[in-house]
């Protein structure tokens, strides 16, 4: 790793920019699987799946890939266990604690997903006089921002015991630095 540093080390980055490891150069990277689950299996969260429920399901999801499946843990130390997921074919974001091997919440956003950024509220600095200036930011209460593919994008508080939507902007329309 080190002979790859020093490498990178005469090129020019930004303060900011990650190392960047060629996998054929590093060797093989041994990964333990924390967890594994079908989202297809029962994405709207029925409370009971019937076979003509499967059915659908198979005929909507079955043997097409979707190369936009995402899965990301929450920056800081508060949901150590969880991690955020949701794949452009469903209109919803799926928070799964890994160690219990279950679906926390299913937060439907009524779009298609096709990017996810997530903040601390506690490291956001929110005027007094901002629309949403009431919303807790204590530990444990995230920002999630999503791009969809119609164009919008749409900001959720998630905390440990409830959600909820902030703002949507309009299609395609930016109204200054995201």
């Amino acid at each position: 790793m080190k002979i790859l540093e020093l490498q990178q080390a005469g090129k020019k980055k930004t303060a900011n920019q990650p190392v960047i490891y060629d996998i054929s150069e590093v060797g093989y990277q041994q990964f333990d699987m924390m967890d594994s689950f079908d989202i297809f299996a029962n994405p709207h969260g029925l409370e009971e799946v019937t076979d003509f429920d499967r059915n659908n399901l198979k005929q909507l999801y079955s043997g097409k890939k979707y190369p936009n499946c995402v899965a990301q843990f929450a920056p800081g130390s508060s949901l150590t266990d969880q991690y955020f997921s949701y794949v452009d074919a469903l209109q919803y974001i799926f928070i799964r604690n890994f160690a219990r091997s279950e679906i926390i919440k299913r937060i439907s956003l009524s779009m298609f997903p096709t990017c996810m950024r997530i903040l601390d509220m506690q490291k956001i600095k929110i005027d007094e006089e901002a629309a949403f200036s009431n919303v807790p930011t204590s530990k444990g209460n995230f920002l999630v921002a999503l791009g969809s593919k119609e164009g919008k994008v749409l900001c959720y508080r998630i905390g440990s015991a409830s959600h909820q939507k902030l703002l949507t902007s309009k299609a395609g329309v930016s109204f200054g630095a995201i």
